[in-house]
């Protein structure tokens, strides 16, 4: 989800799209850097979902958004994020 937020600076990433063409039913995590977990999204086998939230997820100076999913077989996920950086 990008590189590590620019110093001096803060990520709010406030709508999440995942499209999961696997067969089985995935949990897409989005983490930062270090491995604590931001937020937990279940999706069933091939399906779209789109989170969303007008207060965001807020990612901090120096801190790196990242995505894991618990489905690594049957088909691929895929995740994009709209947001803004200030």
């Amino acid at each position: 989800m990008g590189v590590a937020v620019a110093t001096g600076k803060t990520r709010l990433i406030r709508q999440i799209t995942i499209r999961h063409a696997g067969t089985n039913n995935t949990v897409v995590t989005i983490l930062i850097s270090g491995g604590a977990t931001k937020l937990t999204i279940d999706v069933p086998a091939q399906t779209t979902r789109v989170w969303s939230s007008p207060d965001g997820k807020v990612f901090l100076t120096a801190a790196q958004p990242a995505v894991q999913t618990s489905d690594v077989t049957g088909g691929s996920t895929y995740v994009s994020a709209e947001g803004v950086e200030a």
